[in-house]
């Protein structure tokens, strides 16, 4: 490192930013607008793209620098008025103003759920406006990049001309850097596979256009300096065209520094480029390192640059020595001499492209795990037969892009073998699903994990190059030897015919290799198991902010619960939620979920989460429902019923009475409702009612319960006060209702505190003030989902602790 100083210098800037933001975080607060608010936006537009609006109708969207605001984008999402006639739509680079709806970015509410505005937030994107229309362009546009625009709209239409919807959203990734037409699920496929990595602009594209341009200009008898500024210039182009993305922008920056030292006559460093990319794009936009993105892109790189070389024996490889052997011997080769080279070079690539996966892999797990807290076990051998087709599948896009300028009919051949690249990707995505273990739901890791794991991992790296200095390898004699021990050139040529001499170096270079080099790969295995570690108390109940509806996750002892997942004010609750939350924890299995009653508020991400199921989602190991009458049982209730036998998960019926087993002796869970049978006249009256019990901590579970239900369970509670009265924590019924939660209710109960799960603003004004007064009144501290987030409570029987996600 001290050999690289402007590496040095470099890492040791970004370095500095982190732990500056560790002390001074930047600010996620809301601008102060109300949403839907109508606004009026002046600026420039920087770029536009076709997205999709929230009624999901394909949209212009335009980025506009607000004038007087350098740091300040906003986000317009254009009437639909404006995708049928493109000459309205204003040009890169024109001063304009237009009119529209406010709209914030959402803050993540829950633990694992994507965070709107501070993804956009490092983006430089403060707010949306929708459905805007425009007042005024001043006409002016900067000509180049709008017609860069053009050019990638151009070459998207030929995607669209040559290949289906879904091979054309995929092409368009790859190769236009525009993943807005892109199917979730084949988006899902990929990633769950663990080759999404291949849909970025990256190295490889630049590799394949900016390499081989310079190389082809070089042949043409072009000068170096203008080749090196023609091949820099179309890659800084090219970029822009696709939207300069993280990975994009370090690609073409460490292109520009390799051209740059051809052009000096000096070595390039791949570890100085890389850190000098890092710095710029730093001091550009500080917030890029808390950007996945921006960390797995670099974090690759180091992989190949400093994790890989630990990995490689220099010796010979096989075909090479075996080549060797050939032409000492004088032999002319033979079919077989060829199969048993190319099946050797075979197996030494393929052992080379797992060594590389293992490298970037060890680097970026950290990201991975507190990015997507999941990691696809099989990823490091799927990219065996995913990345040597790579090369060639770009090769024929671009084919593709070049044919069809002139004929879409040329697009035919190369179009044909690009879709069975693709389909043998997607065959190969949906094939590792069927594999036992599949993913490692490894859950996010905190700070001091990662930080030790990264000390291990340098730790490792350093003792490796150090032991690598001590006993070096020999081609000649494939070999590892003491330095002390070396036998000169001169007596090793001489003595080469000698097989027992060399079989006996042979045998002290293993042992040499098994005394040094194999244990400190330990190493990296201890990093490992360091990171996923997850200390977890006792019993957990995470009352998830799902809007208007209820998800409750419970963990205990080593089985886990939940308890409803439904929302009628977000949409797939079940993919952004739900899921999310459980992949943060490392939750890839739910015991059962239980189900208080049937409404969409509580059932309609549970749906998802049971169709997801054979696609490799979240397993469910048992549905329970409330046992009451079938007259009272309505269309969802069946819905459920049929959906859990299509996932083949079996169900069960639970009633007054029943226990859940917890896999912990002092953690009941009891039934408190509804009796069997009951007939009701709505879902709400008969919800499963389930107390808990630990220690001293007691919790009171209720849904939705009212009328029938309620006035059963009161009963029940005033017969046995001495069991269920001085509840610890109360999950208030009907989302705060005011025809639930009585002062009889409250009375028998006495909450400590309670929870209400509710949607901001929702049409039904829960929680009502009436039901807020009445916990007061019996001095009950409560919280509303809608203000705190996710609400925590960890117990570990002798105390227990409440926690809120947002900050208060």
């Amino acid at each position: 490192m001290f050999k690289r100083p402007l590496c040095l210098i470099a890492s040791a800037f970004v370095a500095a930013v982190f732990v500056f933001l560790l002390f001074y975080p930047p600010d996620y607060s809301d601008p102060g607008k109300e949403n839907g608010e109508v606004i009026t936006v002046s600026g420039k537009v920087t770029s536009k793209e076709t997205g999709t609006d929230f009624d999901g109708n394909q949209v212009q969207v335009l980025y506009i620098k607000e004038s007087g605001k350098d740091d300040t984008i906003v986000k317009v999402y254009l009437s639909s008025s404006y995708q049928s006639n493109f000459e309205t739509i204003p040009q890169i680079g024109e001063q304009v103003v237009v009119q529209g709806e406010y709209y914030a970015f959402n803050r993540a509410s829950n633990p694992g759920e994507f965070d709107s505005r501070k993804y956009y937030k490092i983006l430089k994107i403060e707010y949306q406006v929708r459905d805007g229309s425009v007042q005024y362009r001043d006409l002016n546009a900067n000509s180049f990049k709008e017609s860069l625009y053009r050019i990638r709209m151009y070459l998207s239409g030929i995607l669209d001309q040559t290949f289906n919807e879904e091979d054309a959203s995929v092409m368009k990734a790859m190769l236009l850097g525009d993943r807005t037409s892109m199917d979730e699920e084949i988006k899902g496929l990929y990633q769950g596979a663990g080759i999404i990595h291949i849909l970025s602009i990256s190295g490889l594209h630049i590799s394949i256009l900016g390499m081989g341009l310079y190389k082809l200009l070089r042949k043409c008898r072009i000068p170096i300096i203008p080749a090196s500024v023609v091949a820099i210039s179309l890659m800084l182009s090219y970029g822009v065209m696709c939207g300069m993305g993280t990975s994009a922008i370090r690609a073409i920056i460490m292109f520009s520094l390799h051209m740059i030292a051809t052009v000096i006559g000096r070595s390039y460093d791949m570890l100085t480029g890389i850190a000098v990319a890092a710095m710029l794009l730093i001091i550009e936009q500080p917030l890029y390192i808390y950007h996945s993105g921006f960390l797995m892109s670099f974090g690759a790189v180091i992989g190949i640059g400093l994790v890989l070389p630990t990995m490689q024996v220099v010796r010979k490889t096989e075909y090479k020595k075996r080549m060797d052997k050939l032409i000492r011997d004088g032999k002319k080769l033979e079919l077989g001499d060829y199969l048993a080279i190319a099946r050797e070079k075979v197996t030494e690539s393929a052992f080379s492209i797992v060594k590389a996966s293992l490298s970037v892999s060890s680097v970026c797990l950290p990201v991975q795990m507190n990015t997507y807290y999941t990691f696809p076990v099989y990823s490091v051998f799927l990219n065996i037969l995913v990345l040597p087709f790579m090369t060639i599948l770009l090769g024929l896009g671009i084919i593709v892009l070049i044919s069809g300028s002139v004929m879409i009919e040329l697009t035919l051949i190369p179009g044909l073998l690009c879709h069975v690249i693709l389909a043998m990707y997607k065959s190969i995505c949906i094939g590792s699903r069927l594999l036992p273990w599949n993913t490692w739901y490894a859950g996010h890791a905190d700070t001091w994990q990662v930080v030790v794991y990264y000390i291990l991992l340098i730790v490792f790296i350093l003792l490796h190059k150090y032991i690598n200095g001590k006993y070096h390898i020999r081609d000649n004699e494939c070999d590892i030897v003491a330095k002390e021990d070396v036998i000169a050139k001169e007596d090793v040529i001489a003595k080469e015919d000698n097989t027992a001499i060399r079989d006996k170096m042979r045998i002290k270079a293993g042992l040499v290799e098994c005394k040094y080099l194999i244990p400190i790969y330990i190493i990296p295995i201890i990093a490992v198991v360091i990171l996923s570690i997850r200390i977890r108390p006792d019993l957990r109940m995470v009352f998830l902010h799902v809007g208007q509806g209820d998800g409750i996750v419970i963990e205990a002892g080593d089985m886990t619960f939940l308890v409803d997942g439904g929302s009628t004010s977000k949409n797939s609750v079940g993919q952004y939620i739900l899921t999310p939350y459980l992949k943060y924890e490392g939750i890839g299995y739910i015991d059962a979920c239980i189900i208080t009653h049937e409404d969409k508020d509580h059932i309609s991400g549970v749906m998802e989460l049971l169709e997801a199921m054979p696609n490799g989602g979240i397993q469910i190991g048992n549905l329970i429902l409330p046992d009451c009458s079938e007259d009272s049982r309505e269309d969802s209730y069946k819905e459920l019923e049929e959906a859990a036998l299509n996932a083949g998960v079996p169900v069960s019926y639970i009633k007054r009475g029943d226990t859940l087993s917890t896999g912990n002796d002092e953690i009941s869970i009891e039934c408190l409702g509804p009796v069997e049978g009951l007939r009701t006249e709505g879902a709400n009256a008969h919800s499963t009612i389930l107390f808990i019990r630990y220690g001293d901590f007691t919790s009171l579970l209720t849904g939705d319960v009212e009328e029938e239900g309620l006035s059963s369970l009161n009963e029940y509670l005033e017969q046995n006060q001495n069991t269920y009265s001085n509840v610890t924590l109360l999950k208030v019924p009907h989302h705060g209702s005011r025809y639930t939660t009585d002062e009889r209710f409250l009375d028998l109960l006495n909450p400590a505190c309670a929870v209400i799960s509710a949607g901001r603003n929702n049409m039904y004004g829960h929680p009502h003030d009436e039901v807020l007064e009445r916990l007061e009144n019996v001095e009950s501290d409560y919280y509303i989902t809608y203000e705190t987030g996710a609400v925590t409570v960890d117990c570990d029987g002798d105390y227990s602790k409440l926690s809120v996600f947002l900050p208060q």
